[in-house]
């Protein structure tokens, strides 16, 4: 939870739209990852 906590930080701090798309993939990305350890857990 602590990395998205962080990409939730840079997203609000990042000026570059190319910066912002990749914060936005890789929430996308850590989303999935803690859904699936929900799940498995």
């Amino acid at each position: 939870m602590l990395s998205r906590q962080r990409v939730l930080q840079q997203m609000q701090l990042s000026s570059s739209e190319r910066y912002s798309e990749i914060l936005r993939q890789t929430l996308r990305d850590l989303d999935a990852q803690i859904a699936g350890l929900r799940r498995d857990g």
